[in-house]
C-alpha cells in the first residue's frame, strides 16, 4: 500500500501513508481495487505504520478495503508501537468489522510476543503475527533460528505466523524456499509469506513465491515495492498455470 501511494503523490514529509485514508480515500481505494482485480483474496486495510491510526483512520481503512470487494480485511498493525496505544487500535478495528488483526514487522520476538498477548487481550479475533527479514540478519543461521521464533507465537495463540519484508531477488530463491519449508514443517498454524518484491520482475518474483508454495507456505503476498503487477503474475502461476492448485 505504501509503495503504491507513493506513486500516487504521496509524500512522506508531509504526510504519512494512513493519514490518506481521510484526505485521499479515492486513492487509497484504488490501489485496494487494483490489488482485487490482480487476485487478491485478503486485504491490509491502510493503518500500518510507526503510529497507530486514530478511530476515525481505523474505521475507514477497513470500510475502503471492504469495499474494493476483498474476501477478507485484516487491520495491520506494527508490534512496536506503544502499548496503550497498540491496545486502543486493536479494540477499534476488532468494532469496526475487520476479519483479523495482522501484526507485521516485528523485529524482536519480545516486540512480538508482547503485542500478540495485548492483541488477543482486547479482541477475539485471530491475531496473525509477521516477522521482518531484518530480524533474522544477526542470527548465524537463519533457517535455525527463525522456527523457534515463530513456534513460540504460535504456542501463544497467533493464529498465523510469517515473515514479511525484506528484498529476494533470483539468487535468494533457494534459500527463500528451504527456510519456507523448514518453517512450515513445523508450524502447528498455517505460516505466511510476504517479502518485498525488490528487484525482480513481476513474473521471476511470482514463481519464486510460487514455489515457496509448495515448501508449506499457505498465505502469499507482498511487501515493499509489490504493485499490481505483481500480485497479477503470482495469482496467475498459482491458479491460471495450475487449475487445481
Amino acid at each position: 500500500m505504501g509503495t503504491a501511494l507513493l506513486a500516487r503523490g504521496l509524500a512522506l514529509s508531509q504526510e504519512d501513508a494512513i493519514s490518506w485514508t481521510l484526505t485521499h480515500p479515492d486513492e487509497v481505494a484504488a490501489v485496494h481495487r487494483s490489488h482485487v482485480e490482480a487476485g487478491a483474496e485478503l486485504l491490509l486495510a491502510n493503518t500500518f505504520g510507526a503510529r497507530a491510526p486514530t478511530g476515525e483512520e481505523a474505521r475507514a481503512a477497513v470500510h475502503l478495503a471492504r469495499e474494493s470487494g476483498a474476501r477478507w480485511v485484516a487491520v495491520a498493525l506494527w508490534p512496536g508501537l506503544r502499548e496503550t496505544a497498540l491496545g486502543a487500535a486493536v479494540r477499534v478495528s476488532a468494532d469496526c468489522g475487520a476479519d483479523a488483526i495482522w501484526l507485521e514487522t516485528a523485529m524482536s520476538s519480545a516486540h512480538a510476543e508482547r503485542a500478540l498477548q495485548i492483541a488477543r487481550e482486547e479482541t477475539s479475533l485471530p491475531v496473525a503475527v509477521s516477522f521482518a527479514f531484518a530480524a533474522f540478519s544477526g542470527a548465524p543461521d537463519l533457517v535455525a533460528s527463525a522456527p523457534a521464533q515463530l513456534a513460540r507465537l504460535a504456542d501463544a495463540g497467533a493464529a498465523i505466523v510469517g515473515i514479511n519484508c525484506g528484498p529476494w531477488d533470483a539468487p535468494s530463491a533457494p534459500s527463500l524456499a528451504a527456510l519456507t519449508r523448514e518453517i512450515a514443517s513445523q508450524m502447528s498454524v498455517p505460516f505466511a509469506l510476504k517479502p518485498d518484491s525488490g528487484s525482480c520482475a513481476s513474473p521471476l518474483w511470482a514463481r519464486l513465491i510460487a514455489s515457496c508454495v509448495e515448501s508449506g507456505a499457505r498465505l502469499v503476498g507482498g511487501c515493499c515495492a509489490t504493485r499490481a503487477e505483481h500480485l497479477r503474475a503470482l495469482n496467475s502461476a498459482l491458479f491460471a498455470e495450475n487449475p487445481r492448485a
